[in-house]
């Protein structure tokens, strides 16, 4: 039992009535511990258990009949999960386990625990407090927070806005200086950067695009002549520059595959290519002082057999240049091309395709005669054509006036020049013959020489198994690959050096040392 002093405990801490005021001033008034929390106690003494001088009686037990009865509202339906679980917070808050268990005897009763407010301010802050939860302030609630993070999102996106334009403020530099980087970085040669520089004319429009693309918009003007000169220029002397400048400004310039577009002022149809003539015209002009003499290159390329709508017409049929537009005719499967290399001067130019599914010597002929005669009407010189050895071009060349047969009485490898008096020597494509003899050996496994010589495939691999077998080369290349060429059918290399010298050596070594 503790007694309580009327000088430090006022009724209104106490709440009780004015008629039992006097019970809080009567000298012998004594309080139960019962009705004190824990933390009322100064527990500090060696002996004594002492009540604070600001401890209240909080702490009551009261018959259920006389509990106040409080009136709560229901909570909406779709919130009656979160009014629950306030109103279980709330109840935890308030309550606090007794400090004696109730006797056998006696009727449990709850215990209400009541916090006491010093001062009147507080008393307005548990009443702010008791009326928070209601589903009007949690919306409300809901929103100010929504909008406070909207607000410190759109700050925080201010400033990286904001930095982004001061470094892009530092970065605006000219062309001028772009092109001063780029001899600093020893991209592109001395020769270059003086032809880039005289094109260096559109600083105004790569400007405007750039302010434009960093204020968020779009600058829907098509690029100034003086800028698309100084985009071909500098790709064409060099990609790498290219890309450097692009990047540096913000990808501002045109995409290379733009630059393509532009550069593509050529025909491409089927035929004989107008534009490239052109060119060698102007080769022959310029060096006028001697004969440009070229050679002569045909060969098939294979292409997906395919039919598509170019905006005017279908294409992938066979196309020969005439012009014809019938979709009755067949797809075509070939590309048949025509380069010319030069002999004497360092060049190599396409001037002619047609689209084939396949062509028989005679037509061949013809597309060969025609491309000489026009070549020889621009001051191109032809001295040889070039071909791999498929029968539609040994026909070929049978029409043109050649006879390949070795044994012949009239073997002949050249013809005479449609154009001129001068003949065109016939080279087969040193390559596809190594390949083809390679084929031809490893799929009949012998071959017969002029002298009546048996060549066989198991000499090959024999020599490969006894080096596997030993674990040493006999300084030759010859490996796995080269035994199972079908895997590699299109690989020169391993043709090559199947019928190397070091494999002969190899083969003539091997019986010697048995």
């Amino acid at each position: 039992m503790f007694q309580l002093s009327s000088g430090r405990r006022t009724t209104k801490q106490l709440d009780i009535s004015p008629a039992s005021a006097e019970l809080s001033t009567f000298k012998a008034a004594v309080v139960c511990s019962v009705h004190f929390r824990d933390d009322d106690f100064d527990r500090t003494g060696s002996s004594h258990v002492r009540l604070r001088s600001t401890a209240v009686p909080s702490v009551f037990e009261f018959p259920t009949h006389l509990q106040p009865k409080r009136h709560c509202r229901p909570a909406p339906k779709d919130r009656c999960a979160a009014a629950a679980s306030s109103q279980q917070t709330s109840t935890s808050s308030t309550t606090a386990p007794a400090q004696h268990s109730s006797s056998p005897g006696r009727p449990e009763v709850p215990l209400l625990v009541f916090d006491y407010s010093v001062d009147e301010a507080d008393d307005a802050q548990t009443e702010s407090t008791s009326t928070a939860d209601t589903p009007r302030k949690r919306a409300l609630k809901r929103k100010l927070h929504t909008a406070e993070t909207k607000v410190s999102s759109y700050r925080k996106r201010i400033k990286v806005l904001l930095q982004t334009r001061r470094r892009l403020q530092r970065k605006n530099a000219s062309l001028q200086e772009v092109i001063n980087e780029i001899k600093r970085k020893d991209i592109m040669s001395s020769e270059s950067i003086t032809v880039l520089e005289n094109s260096a004319c559109g600083v105004s429009d790569l400007l405007k695009r750039r302010a434009a693309k960093q204020s968020g918009g779009v600058y829907n003007v098509s690029y100034s002549p003086e800028l698309r000169s100084f985009a071909l220029t500098l790709h064409f002397y060099s990609p790498m520059a290219y890309r450097y400048v692009r990047k540096m400004f913000d990808t501002c310039l045109p995409h290379p595959r733009t630059l393509e577009k532009w550069m593509q002022t050529i025909d491409g149809r089927p035929g004989f290519t107008s534009e490239a003539f052109d060119a060698l015209r102007a080769r022959t002009a310029v060096h006028s002082d001697k004969r440009l003499v070229c050679a002569l290159m045909i060969d098939e390329v294979a292409i997906r057999q395919q039919v598509e709508w170019d905006g005017s017409k279908f294409v992938g049929y066979i196309d020969m240049g005439t012009g014809l537009d019938d979709d009755s005719m067949p797809v075509a499967k070939e590309a048949l091309t025509f380069m010319v290399v030069g002999v004497n001067d360092s060049f190599k130019l396409p001037v002619a395709y047609f689209l084939i599914d396949g062509l028989g010597g005679t037509e061949r002929a013809n597309l060969v005669t025609q491309c000489l005669s026009k070549l020889h009407d621009i001051g191109v010189t032809i001295i040889s054509l070039t071909f791999d050895g498929c029968s539609a071009n040994l026909a070929m060349v049978k029409h043109l006036g050649c006879n390949l047969e070795v044994l012949g009485a009239d073997f002949k490898t050249c013809f005479k020049h449609p154009s001129s008096d001068h003949n065109v020597y016939v080279l087969l494509d040193p390559c596809h013959m190594l390949k083809l003899v390679r084929n031809t050996l490893g799929d009949k496994k012998s071959l017969v020489d002029d002298s009546d010589n048996l060549v066989q495939w198991d000499y090959i691999e024999n020599l490969h198994k006894l080096q596997e077998h030993e674990g040493l080369h006999l300084g030759n290349r010859l490996r796995s690959a080269h035994i199972a060429w079908h895997k590699n059918k299109m690989n020169v290399r391993l043709a090559a050096q199947l019928f190397s010298e070091s494999v002969a050596t190899s083969m003539s070594f091997v019986p010697r040392r048995a």
